[in-house]
């Protein structure tokens, strides 16, 4: 089926992405992301193109790129081809490097560009390159440092006008992108879990498979036991396994807990299910260890 044409005009801002062929990686170490670097900078230079945002992930790379002198497709084939060919002399490799053409997607307006900055800045944070959004301001693979000030923005990167995306202020317009950043990663993180809690209300023997799950003997939270991990268990059970249909008088009899206490460990289990993963959860319980 024959490509449609890309849609570019002077000033147009763009979501660009660049993927390894067969999804191989396209950087070996940090000597490969520097030469991509000072090539990408060489590209938007000759081109007078802008960069709003860039992330550097091990096989793909995404970039916001605002249309300058010359159509984009002119920066991207002077990237493409000069990283290609270096990448396929130092690793001895031949053949195609990125697959297929770069993919690219016009912001529709500024607020979708503030969008496009978070998402591409938040990547490695996205893909658990970075563990919290504290690091990703350190991490030099991303632009979102430069944005809140605490890295030295790359030459090819317009800082100064993405700043000007959130605020006219420099200071509040960084504090805005970091509170942004912070937002999203809660976001990220109540999905996460959210997906790995529903995956074990969704098994057969939801009540097993969370104290399985999270290391906490069935037997003791029969009984009533109020460990931590016994009582975190209790909660988290007695939430999903409402959600899932479990019948009240079930629930009862094999999470230790009285009818008259089902409401509040609801709540209990919605509030942690809601900020926690079950990695965030999981102990060695004692009553498990003296089996």
């Amino acid at each position: 089926m024959p490509r449609g044409p890309r849609i570019d005009f002077p000033g147009a801002a763009h979501h660009v992405m660049l993927r390894g062929v067969a999804r191989h990686p396209i950087f070996v170490d940090d000597h490969d992301r520097r030469r991509f670097l000072a090539l990408l900078d060489y590209a938007l230079l000759k081109t007078e193109t802008s960069c709003f945002a860039w992330s550097l992930m091990s096989n793909h790379v995404h970039l916001a790129l605002q249309t300058g002198k010359s159509p984009l497709s002119i920066a991207m084939a002077r990237l493409n081809t000069r990283y290609a060919m270096y990448f396929n002399v130092r690793h001895g490799r031949v053949g195609h490097l990125f697959q297929n053409r770069y993919r690219n997607r016009v912001a529709e307006d500024e607020a979708d560009l503030i969008g496009l900055v978070r998402y591409i800045h938040g990547n490695p944070l996205k893909d658990r390159v970075v563990g919290s959004a504290n690091e990703l301001e350190r991490y030099p693979w991303s632009g979102h440092g430069a944005i809140v000030g605490t890295l030295e923005p790359e030459r090819f990167h317009s800082a100064d006008r993405t700043r000007a995306l959130f605020d006219s202020d420099p200071t509040r317009a960084g504090f805005l992108a970091r509170r942004l950043m912070r937002d999203y990663e809660a976001r990220l993180r109540t999905a996460s879990a959210g997906s790995a809690w529903s995956s074990l209300a969704a098994s057969p023997d939801p009540v097993a498979a969370i104290c399985e799950r999270l290391g906490v003997d069935e037997t003791a939270l029969r009984r009533g036991r109020r460990t931590a991990s016994v009582s975190v268990a209790r909660a988290i059970i007695v939430y999903l396994g409402e959600n899932a249909g479990i019948p009240r008088g079930e629930l009862v009899l094999r999470a230790g807990v009285s009818r008259q206490a089902l409401a509040k460990a609801r709540l209990r289990g919605r509030a942690l299910v809601e900020s926690s993963t079950p990695d965030d959860l999981t102990w060695q319980a004692p009553e498990r260890q003296r089996q």
